[in-house]
């Protein structure tokens, strides 16, 4: 794959981006982009310079005054180009945190003295809570595991078969913002999808006064 370099203003954005860049998601980015600069090219459609991927990248690129950046070109046509751009947003957003390897990471990171901890793009909030996990752990790093072992690690919290998924529907997305910000749950929709462990459900249960089933 060639990489180019060009001017940002020649690059078009999606006007049909699937995917939406809230502020506290080009916040995340830029912070990204000021502590390690660009280490992956935007997608770019040869035809016209139109974004495929990357579109959040590079409005954060010129909220930090960015004049260049790196570009990939793809050689396809409309209807290739809106289905790449939709496949690649889908398959980031499948993924979803181990949260005891997150806690190691994140552990592992403070005590070596890392000072850009915002350049993770997480709550500080949820950045405490990671930490202390980790040093509960006894600050020891998660050791693979063969195909088929059982995990042992971080034992103070209940080995589970699968992560815990829960679905829920707000009325606003300021209710949303707040059980989020208030619970520090893992966002992995935007819309209505969070992430926790099991501690986070009771909370979950505590904080509704309702009783949350697991999403099948």
């Amino acid at each position: 794959m060639e990489i180019l370099t060009v001017p940002i203003q020649e690059l078009v954005f999606d006007p049909v981006n699937p995917r939406a860049h809230p502020t506290e998601n080009i916040s995340a980015i830029r912070e990204s982009l000021k502590r390690f600069g660009q280490v992956l090219p935007v997608l770019v459609r040869d035809s016209d310079s139109q974004i495929v991927a990357g579109n959040g990248t590079v409005m954060a690129m010129q909220e930090l005054g960015w004049q260049e950046c790196q570009i990939a070109l793809y050689d396809g046509n409309d209807q290739e180009c809106r289905a790449l751009s939709v496949a690649l947003n889908r398959t980031g957003e499948l993924a979803m945190w181990d949260e005891n390897n997150l806690a190691a990471a994140v552990g592992e990171l403070r005590a070596s003295g890392f000072e850009a901890m915002e350049s993770l793009g997480f709550d500080p909030q949820i950045l405490g809570d990671l930490t202390s996990q980790f040093q509960a752990a006894g600050g020891e790093v998660p050791q693979p595991t063969a195909p088929g072992e059982e995990w042992v690690g971080m034992p103070e919290h209940e080995q589970q078969s699968e992560p815990f998924c829960l679905n829920i529907m707000f009325d606003t997305e300021e209710e949303r913002e707040a059980a989020v910000k208030e619970l520090r749950l893992f966002v992995i929709k935007r819309t209505t999808r969070t992430w926790s462990t099991t501690w986070g459900k009771e909370r979950l249960n505590d904080y509704s006064g309702e009783r949350f089933e697991d999403a099948g």
